[in-house]
């Protein structure tokens, strides 16, 4: 069983077995994944109390816990020629921004951004599924495209600049019920995650010189979701790893988990 770290000595299972509701019911459960989030509410925001350790180019780490927020803008924009809603999650020294539509194939992302601590990465995502239009609970889900982009960042004090392209795969799915207690209240939740993985090649430029490195990023989340209220608690996994030729890897990261404080839906 694919399982994920909730906290210190406490493993997380992604895909587990269905309650007995599930079960004995004639049709199975099934959601739009946009809708079930609350990323389809524009102007909605939740406030959560988080806990974040991130790690640097320079290994270094750095633990926050503190309140965060994310918001969904009131006004679209345009990624990859699809009219998106903009999600934000205001986190400690980092923001995370992400485009997200919906249509009758399904709910796509279109951008991955982040910014602060741990650099400035933007990733521009074509054709990327994320989930089929309705999910059945108990099922999981698979896709691929591909993607672009480019990195700022600083490594030693020294200016990292580069653009990249290659291919993505999608895993998402949703697993079971689940009582969720937070400050905003109880809530049962549906349990779910989905995983972005990028891989590909970078020209990178840094202490002026030009290098083609191998490049990957991943991002995992599990989330726990309740309809017409959106994500009660999360946890995010994020790393974005460079190879050069003859060399070893080497990585920024962020963990992190929220659970919710306080919503306002529009």
């Amino acid at each position: 069983m694919l399982q994920l770290t909730d906290r210190v000595g406490a493993n997380v299972s992604l895909f587990e077995p269905l309650e007995p509701r599930c079960l004995l019911s004639g049709a199975p459960e099934s959601y739009n994944l946009m809708s079930l989030l609350g990323y389809d509410r524009r102007g909605a925001s939740w406030k959560y109390n988080t806990i974040a350790t991130y790690v640097d180019l320079d290994d270094e780490t750095t633990t926050r816990s503190q309140s965060t927020k994310v918001n969904i803008a009131t006004a679209q924009a345009k990624f990859d020629g699809q009219l998106s809603n903009v999600v934000k999650f205001y986190g400690p020294d980092v923001t995370l921004t992400s485009a997200w539509y919906s249509n009758s194939k399904g709910t796509f992302q279109s951008l991955s951004f982040t910014s602060g601590a741990i650099g400035e990465l933007n990733i521009t995502l074509h054709d990327t599924k994320i989930a089929p239009k309705s999910m059945v609970v108990g099922q999981t889900y698979h896709d691929t495209g591909t993607f672009d982009g480019r990195i700022n960042d600083d490594v030693l004090g020294e200016s990292l600049t580069g653009t990249f392209s290659g291919n993505d795969t999608v895993t998402s799915g949703l697993s079971r019920h689940q009582t969720i207690r937070t400050k905003a209240g109880s809530y049962d939740a549906i349990k779910g995650s989905y995983e972005v993985t990028v891989t590909g090649k970078l020209k990178l430029n840094i202490a002026g010189e030009t290098i083609n490195v191998d490049f990957s990023a991943d991002q995992n989340t599990v989330f726990w979701a309740v309809p017409n209220v959106g994500v009660a608690k999360h946890i995010t996994s994020a790393t974005v790893t460079y190879q050069a030729p003859d060399q070893d890897p080497f990585s920024t990261k962020l963990d992190e988990t929220s659970s919710l404080a306080s919503y306002v839906l529009p």
